[in-house]
């Protein structure tokens, strides 16, 4: 396991097995490849890639009826990040806060709005409900579109990410999810204002504050430290706590169970 920050030179490294853990290009410039003409080609390829004729033709119907002439592209993304990433998924508040930066200086400005939020998982499970596009509605009202099947009509759901990824990629700011894989597609390369924001779900800003307020906050990230020679990031910290806490629970109902 190779930390991405501790790899300048990637690209020159010759290990049979190499294996980086992170959420960024690693072609982008000034990351991980001192070169640009990795990113350059990346990015020529990417620029190259069209929809099929039937979708390309819905895609620019979509932006003529719906786009104005500045349009803030926002991509808020939840479903399995509301489990696994929730100190990422409730970023509503931050992300309306970008808009409205964007706002002073574009008062006129549309708003795309991409989100899963309470849509059906590919497992069949459904993302909990947050009320993203409500939110957005409520406080900007018929500025914001929403670039999926629910309101383009005849675009089929596989053809949904793409159909927001392109139309995200036409606007002129964004703001996406932070280490969103579908947030940094839709902006790589863009010379555009763009922000990545992050923020707790509910549950996990309650926790959050109990465990500070009672002292257990200060004292995990101390014992992780001894552990680990470093300091790390809180929520990692705190997932590293919970997966050790649901064994102990696992193991505690297994002797249980054997009584």
């Amino acid at each position: 396991m190779v930390n991405e920050a501790a790899t300048p030179e990637v690209s020159r490294m010759r290990d049979e097995h190499l294996r980086i853990r992170g959420s960024v290009w690693l072609v982008e410039r000034n990351r991980l490849v001192p070169s640009h003409a990795l990113f350059t080609a990346t990015m020529h390829f990417l620029a190259a890639l069209e929809p099929v004729l039937e979708l390309a033709a819905q895609i620019d119907d979509f932006q003529r009826r719906h786009f104005r002439p500045y349009m803030i592209g926002v991509h808020l993304r939840r479903g399995d990040f509301v489990a696994v990433r929730p100190h990422v998924a409730g970023n509503t508040d931050q992300a309306m806060a970008c808009v409205d930066q964007v706002m002073l200086q574009e008062p006129d400005a549309g708003i795309l709005l991409c989100t899963d939020d309470g849509e059906l998982r590919p497992d069949g499970t459904v993302t909990p409900k947050e009320g993203v596009v409500e939110k957005f509605r409520n406080r900007y009202g018929e500025r914001v579109v929403l670039a999926t099947a629910r309101e383009a009509g005849n675009v089929r759901d596989s053809h949904a990410a793409l159909f927001d990824l392109v139309l995200l990629r036409r606007t002129q700011a964004f703001v996406g999810t932070y280490s969103s894989s579908f947030s940094d597609v839709a902006s790589v390369g863009r010379d555009i204002p763009k922000w990545f924001v992050a923020g707790g779900v509910e549950s996990y800003r309650r926790f959050d504050a109990l465990l500070r307020y009672s002292g257990l906050q200060a004292l995990m990230m101390a014992r992780d430290r001894r552990i680990h020679g470093a300091a790390r990031e809180w929520f990692v910290v705190r997932r590293a706590f919970e997966a050790g806490l649901r064994k102990r629970v696992a193991r505690v109902k297994r002797r249980l169970g054997r009584l």
